[in-house]
This record gives structure tokens, sequence and C-alpha cells, in this order.
């Protein structure tokens, strides 16, 4: 099964879709900022990432920079919870550095089953995997 690391400041709505997906066999671990995300890591890269851009300590963006700088040859899945509504326009800013992506929304019980249902189609290759980029490009 799966490796899946949460990464969130707000973890209701992640501590249950870690729960969801422990009970499906998969390991689940959730932590509150970046530095911890990169703590994780180090340990064991995961196969999906659940992150929100907005993280204390170190922004979520430079933690997937970081991540593409230390493992460049390991394909992570990225789910991003962000409140930026998708419009449907082509090129939003987080296009590039995602495979999927949550709004956030209340209850916390139905943004939680957004984020099992992202990861169970990224796990499952519904959503194709973007290819990989360097930090640079």
């Amino acid at each position: 099964m799966a490796y899946i690391l949460f990464a969130d400041h707000e973890q209701d709505a992640v501590q249950i879709a870690a729960g969801y997906l422990t009970g499906r066999g998969h390991w689940c671990v959730v932590v509150r900022n970046g530095l911890d995300v990169l703590a994780q890591i180090s340990e064991q890269v995961p196969d999906i990432l659940v992150t929100n851009l907005i993280l204390p300590g170190v922004d979520g963006l430079w933690v997937l920079q970081e991540i593409w700088r230390k493992y460049p040859e390991r394909r992570i899945g990225v789910i991003l919870l962000t409140t930026i509504q998708a419009d449907g326009e082509p090129g939003r800013f987080w296009d590039w550095l995602i495979d999927s992506y949550v709004i956030r929304s209340r209850p916390a019980s139905m943004m939680a089953w957004q984020i099992v249902l992202a990861v169970e189609q990224l796990l499952y290759r519904q959503i194709p995997l973007r290819p990989v980029l360097s930090v640079g490009e």
C-alpha cells in the first residue's frame, strides 16, 4: 500500500482523511508545518504528499522545491489543499506543481472525502501524473 504524507496546519479534514485511508491499509502521517514535512521525507519519501501551500515555518512551495531538489529521480504525487477557486482557465499558477487539488470546504468531513477521492484517483492513476520538472524549469 501507499505512504501518504499530509501537511496542513488546519488538521480536522486531513485527520479524517488519514484515518479513513489508514483503515484501507495505507500508511498515513499527518504533520503541521513545512519543516516537519522535510523531516518526515528525510526518513521516507512518500508516494503522495497532500499539502497546503501556506504552512507554518516554511511554505509549501519551498517544501516542494526542496523535495524536487533532493529527490529528482523520485516521482511524488502532489495534492494541493487550497482556498483558491478554480475558474476552469488553463495556466493557473499551480498547474505545473501538482497532480490534483482540493478546494477547502466546510464541514471538515466534506473536505476529507474530497481528499480521499483525490488520493484514490491518484493512486489508481485515474489522474495522470504530471511529468517531473527541474526546479529551474
